[in-house]
């Protein structure tokens, strides 16, 4: 769908193992209005895991959506995710040591097979690494469909540009992104993303599953009825057992958080969350009897115009969006 006729300068294109999402986003005096957006399901086996099995129909389905939106390709600018299950983030305190030495003490992946982007201040560093295989053929396949790629990134730099507030707020925020394949939680202190965590055994695809499975229904019908039948006994007592998952998996990030912070004063935190499986109905008040924190529904750190018909899946676009925002040049 796109919505006006001003030139776009860049396009956030998210890619997931089970959907391609693009946004554009235009500058319309102080606010941002998103004006392009569209998706394509995936089928199985085009993309596993964050790899890339099947480039030539990747190519074809960005190309079809870039058509379907109506988005320019000349000299438009792309800034394009890259997964969570390749990347790494961190913030690190800085020690007496040569700075390359002390990202070689965190990293998950061998030195070698991947690609690091640094910002520093006085004494800390936030790197962000990914595996450069991963990275290539990502950008080698939104080249391929005709745009200039600007930048690429990890999913949890773009979710954290559109709802981490920009102010520093004395609460630490725990972000917990609920995905089909899979869910994301980043650590965010002043700003800078801490640390994140990602567990393929949460997700909105797992919860439809267990549905389909306790009420022996197809998962076509058990994902329209986890939205719509949650007072169902059944499915009640299915999504409190996800949920329950969910609020071990954020104490566990909270308390490793606990454990290795470098701020003097005891954190204190709050959950946000975004994703589709945010969208179930009492699943923040859930989290709050269990994990006993405050937890609220994510909203966007700055006022960016969402067209209504994209309301109701905007925290599902949340990545693509991040993306679309973040300034870069051609040139």
């Amino acid at each position: 769908m796109f919505i006006g006729n001003q030139k776009l300068n860049s396009v956030g294109v998210d890619m997931s193992d089970h959907v391609i999402r693009i946004v554009g986003v235009q500058q319309q005096g102080k606010k941002k209005r998103v004006t392009h957006f569209g998706q394509q399901l995936l089928p199985d086996g085009m993309m596993v895991n964050g790899i890339i099995h099947n480039q030539d129909a990747v190519i074809k389905t960005i190309t079809n959506l870039l058509s379907t939106t109506h988005i320019r390709r000349h000299r438009t600018i792309a800034v394009v995710s890259l997964p969570e299950y390749h990347g790494f983030i961190k913030t690190i305190h800085l020690q007496d040591e040569p700075i390359e030495k002390e990202i070689q003490k965190h990293l998950p992946f061998p030195e070698t097979e991947v690609t690091i982007d640094t910002v520093r201040d006085d004494h800390t560093l936030s790197f962000a690494a990914v595996k450069t295989d991963i990275a290539m053929s990502y950008a080698e396949s939104v080249e391929a469909a005709g745009l200039h790629v600007g930048a690429l990134e990890i999913e949890s730099q773009a979710i954290a540009r559109l709802f981490i507030p920009r102010e520093k707020i004395p609460e630490t925020i725990v972000l917990a992104d609920i995905g089909r394949n899979h869910t994301t939680i980043l650590v965010v202190t002043h700003g800078r993303i801490d640390f994140t965590h990602t567990s393929k055994f949460i997700s909105g695809k797992m919860l439809t599953e267990a549905i389909a499975k306790t009420l022996n229904v197809s998962e076509a019908e058990a994902e329209k009825m986890k939205m719509t039948k949650q007072e169902d006994t059944r499915i009640h007592a299915v999504i409190q057992e996800h949920t329950t998952l969910l609020s071990n998996e954020l104490k566990r990030v909270i308390h490793f958080h606990q454990e290795h912070t470098a701020e003097q004063e005891a954190p204190q935190y709050v959950v946000y969350l975004i994703g589709g499986g945010s969208k179930i109905d009492h699943i923040r008040q859930y989290l709050e009897e269990y994990i006993h924190y405050p937890v609220q529904q994510a909203k966007m750190a700055e006022p960016i115009v969402i067209p209504d018909t994209l309301q109701s899946e905007l925290l599902s676009y949340g990545t693509a969006i991040g993306l679309a925002i973040r300034t870069t040049t051609l040139f």
